[in-house]
C-alpha cells in the first residue's frame, strides 16, 4: 500500500519490481526487492524519484543505506563514475564447496550415487544455478543437462559437477552493464 501510494507501479512480470513515473509517463525510478534487502535506481535529477524515495526512507527504521559498492543476494554491485555498474559473484562461487566422494568411490565413476551424495549434488546444481540466471549465463545448460541426470546420477555426475563448479570459480567474472 506505501509503495501505492507513493507513485510506485508493480511490475505485472515480477511482483518484487516497482517502477516509477513522471507525470509525462518518462520511468524515473525503479526498485527492486527480496526479503528485507532494496535496490534502488533512478533519476537522482527528478523531484518524483527524489520525493518517492524520501517518502520510503522515512516510512521504515533501515539501516544505513549503502552506494556506489555494495553485495545484496550474493552479488557484488559496484557503479563506475560513468554510470555503468558491474555485477559480480566471484565471491559467492568461492564459497559453494565441492562434493567429492571418497577416493575408492571415485575409481568406480559408473557406480550410482549414494543418497548423501545425491542431495549434496542437488545442492551444488541450486547453488551454481544462481549465478546461471544472474551473472554466468553460460553455465545454465551445463547446469541443466547435470540435473536431468540427478535421479539416476552415478559418481561420473558428481565428478563432472565438481569440474563445473571449479570451471565457474576459475571464469567467473564480473559484467557491465
Amino acid at each position: 500500500a506505501k509503495l501505492s501510494k507513493d507513485g510506485w507501479v508493480q511490475c505485472v512480470l515480477d511482483p518484487c519490481t516497482w517502477k516509477l513515473y513522471d507525470e509525462h509517463d518518462n520511468m524515473v525510478g525503479l526498485l527492486c526487492f527480496h526479503i528485507d534487502d532494496f535496490l534502488f535506481a533512478g533519476d537522482e535529477e527528478n523531484p518524483v524519484y527524489t520525493n518517492a524515495k524520501e517518502s520510503l526512507r522515512k516510512a521504515w527504521e533501515w539501516s544505513d543505506w549503502e552506494y556506489d559498492d555494495f553485495k545484496i543476494t550474493g552479488i557484488h554491485f559496484h557503479q563506475h563514475a560513468d554510470g555503468s555498474i558491474s555485477l559480480d559473484q566471484t565471491q559467492y562461487l568461492a564459497e559453494i564447496q565441492s562434493i567429492w566422494p571418497t577416493p575408492e568411490r571415485r575409481r568406480d565413476r559408473l557406480a550410482k550415487v549414494t543418497e548423501h551424495e545425491r542431495s549434496g549434488l542437488r545442492g551444488l546444481l541450486g547453488a551454481l544455478l544462481w549465478p546461471a540466471t544472474q551473472t554466468c549465463p553460460w553455465l545454465a545448460a551445463p547446469i541443466s543437462l547435470l540435473q536431468s541426470c540427478v535421479t539416476t546420477a552415478t559418481v561420473e555426475t558428481v565428478v563432472k559437477a565438481n569440474k563445473l563448479l571449479v570451471k565457474a570459480q576459475k571464469c567467473s567474472q564480473p559484467i557491465t552493464i
